[in-house]
């Protein structure tokens, strides 16, 4: 499984699935091999749109930070074109034979690939992650964060270990902005000849956050453990959002 997680790293840039979605025939991989030839022009075809027909958006809409949020189903179908493509790129002929040979190394798991928002660079262990279907409520087995960037390009100012330490770090912020706004009505007051009235300090100061984060994750289900052929939810939370729910519906997937 090791040897594949670079691939995804570079296919997840724009920034997953599951063996038993639909029965992988000669054929169906053929077509995933031809997807992955024909696309493998990175100037012609950007990652997102590579990846769109696996790609799932948050159906809550209740993160205020976010962007750019969503996951993708890494399908048997997506990772035959995907691996079809490395091996083209890499100026080698994908055949079915040896595609098939790479899927066995998913055999039994669901991946699913996930880019999160929120304002404060967290751990994934930060995050609440559920695979939700019926009454069956599964956790990950195995959870990597990929890469952490803030969408503004500037380097993270802290990583928060706890929540807590991220909730605390954050009201830190408001209330220094909060004083640096008061010091500068001020400065404007005493320069246009005014006096300054005493005020109290305006209770409970929001000030908006200026960066959001990204995260990029990869989440590793066992298929023993649910249906991956019938319908679920993807329900991901931490303490800055309410859940994000990703519904995914596998016989809409290639």
């Amino acid at each position: 499984m090791k040897r594949f997680l670079g691939l995804l790293v570079v296919w997840l840039c724009m920034t997953g699935s599951c063996l038993a979605l639909q029965p992988v025939d000669n054929p169906s991989l053929q077509q995933a091999v031809n997807y992955g030839i024909d696309r493998s022009d990175t100037l012609k075809f950007s990652d997102a749109a590579f990846l769109a027909p696996w790609t799932i958006n948050d159906s809550a809409l209740k993160n205020p930070y976010r962007l750019s949020e969503k996951v993708v189903v890494y399908s048997p179908y997506l990772l035959a074109a995907l691996q079809a493509k490395s091996i083209y790129r890499a100026k080698g002929t994908p055949t079915v034979q040896g595609i098939r040979e790479f899927l066995t190394d998913y055999e039994g798991i669901t991946v699913v690939g996930a880019v999160l928002n929120t304002p404060l660079q967290l751990t994934k262990e930060d995050f609440d992650i559920k695979l939700r279907q019926g009454t069956v409520v599964l956790a990950p087995y195995a959870v990597e964060l990929l890469k952490f960037r803030y969408l503004d390009n500037k380097a993270a100012v802290v990583q928060a270990k706890k929540r807590a330490d991220a909730l605390y770090l954050e009201k830190l912020k408001q209330k220094s902005q909060a004083l640096k706004n008061e010091l500068a009505a001020l400065k404007n007051d005493k320069t246009a000849g005014g006096t300054a009235a005493a005020t109290e300090p305006e209770k409970d100061v929001r000030v908006p956050l200026t960066k959001i984060g990204e995260s990029t994750m990869q989440l590793y289900f066992d298929n023993r453990a649910f249906n991956p052929q019938m319908p679920y939810d993807l329900v991901i939370s931490d303490q800055y959002s309410e859940s994000r729910i990703f519904k995914v519906y596998p016989s809409s997937i290639k």
